[in-house]
């Protein structure tokens, strides 16, 4: 007879062995584009407008935005208002819409540049609570690619337009990877959406 708890036993390590070979595998990946891309020249003001990421973030913003505040502003000024949280947002408690705003409008740029590179539909769920850890996921034709913890709700931002760029072609960057990987889609070149940047 077969001991059911040493199989128990044997399944959860060899499920904790294989999560543990593909979070190295990921992590390794992560930090060969990140070095790939420190290694580039810096770009100007005007090219980061040119990247895909900030420009599907843009009309993210200007398609959620129901109360018309961003219709007339200009792009620059649109993406520099949305940056880092204002004092009030960070005193809030509760879920700023601002807040909400920004942090939809980056995971779901993130989405629809994802799903246009691999041509699979691509599923955003943001769960956002004022008490407890947030969470962001994209799911790419069935396929887990972006799993995010948003710790500090409030201080959800970004220094500079250099690095809100930098945060989101990254993620997409190695969405991107992982999607190769189990679906039935491979870029037509080394797909690296930090060359935008």
């Amino acid at each position: 007879m077969f001991d059911l708890s040493l199989v128990a036993t044997l399944t959860r390590n060899l499920f904790t062995s294989l999560l543990y070979f593909f979070e190295i595998k990921f992590k390794h990946q992560a930090n060969r584009t990140m070095i790939q891309a420190i290694s580039r020249a810096k770009t100007t003001q005007s090219d980061l407008f040119e990247s895909v990421f900030l420009q599907e973030f843009i009309q993210q913003v200007r398609q959620q935005d129901t109360s018309g505040n961003y219709a007339n502003c200009d792009d620059r000024l649109l993406v520099r208002s949305l940056l880092f949280p204002s004092e009030s947002e960070k005193i809030n408690h509760g879920i700023d819409p601002l807040t909400d705003l920004r942090v939809s409008a980056f995971y779901r740029a993130i989405a629809i540049v994802i799903e246009r590179e691999t041509g699979y539909i691509t599923e955003t769920f943001i769960n956002l609570t004022s008490k407890k850890l947030s969470s962001a996921l994209i799911f790419c034709g069935g396929v887990l690619v972006v799993y995010q913890i948003i710790r500090k709700l409030e201080l959800f931002g970004f220094e500079s337009i250099d690095k809100l760029t930098f945060e989101g072609s990254m993620l997409i960057t190695n969405a991107l990877a992982k999607a190769s990987q189990y679906l039935d889609y491979s870029p037509q070149e080394e797909q690296n959406f930090l060359h935008n940047y």
